[in-house]
């Protein structure tokens, strides 16, 4: 008999609160990746952003400074930060 009573208890509350399902916050102005990148996601990894060129961070919120700021005339890369830009040469230069 109680196990009636309790399989009837959780039938009708199964019933009057039905579980929700979950629903993926598609992107939109939730996550803002600044203009500076697109929003993309999916039900299984959430969403996040893909930053343009030259930007990074979680919401492409920082520019690189060595986008703009040297080339190193193609023999060497940038590397360093706002305060310390310098170029890194490659091998024989």
């Amino acid at each position: 008999m109680w196990t009636a009573i309790v399989l009837l208890s959780f039938i009708i509350g199964a019933q009057a609160f039905p579980k929700q399902p979950s629903k993926f916050d598609s992107c939109n102005d939730a996550l803002d990746c600044n203009n500076h990148g697109k929003c993309v996601g999916s039900p299984e990894e959430g969403r996040y952003c893909v930053c343009d060129h030259g930007y990074y961070g979680l919401n492409c919120q920082l520019l690189d400074p060595c986008i703009d700021a040297i080339n190193c005339n193609g023999n060497g890369k940038c590397a360093g930060g706002v305060e310390d830009l310098h170029c890194e040469c490659f091998d024989g230069w």
